[in-house]
């Protein structure tokens, strides 16, 4: 049976694979947080405050999972666009490319050497 089309998750999308679980789902946007938000951060760190326009807590109508985003970006889980591994890959090979894809975003090189070492 072939695999559906891979949907990658994006900003104010109402279905897309789910970052948790992997599942094409509805994903339900939490309107209330979707507005200006000051974050004050003084007191121990020195930071000063940060400003962010928008915060969005998604909810995977399959998993209940959420997925935050920051400026129409996904922060967690951490896994950028990549797509989850092949249903006929095997298990070793699977666990390095999700190794990858939970930390292309932080550093692209480790990611493309997981994945050659999983080619």
């Amino acid at each position: 049976m072939p695999q559906p089309k891979y949907v990658a998750p994006e900003f104010a999308k109402a279905s897309f694979h789910c970052p948790i679980c992997g599942v094409l789902a509805v994903q339900t946007w939490c309107e209330p947080s979707l507005k200006a938000v000051a974050l004050d951060r003084k007191s121990t760190t020195g930071f000063g405050s940060v400003k962010l326009e928008q915060i969005a807590i998604v909810h995977c109508a399959h998993c209940k999972g959420h997925s935050v985003w920051v400026d129409q970006k996904m922060v967690y889980p951490d896994c950028g666009n990549a797509p989850l591994p092949h249903a006929d890959m095997p298990a070793d090979v699977a666990a390095d490319f999700n190794e990858a894809r939970s930390i292309i975003s932080k550093s692209p090189k480790a990611a493309a050497a997981l994945l050659r070492l999983a080619i």
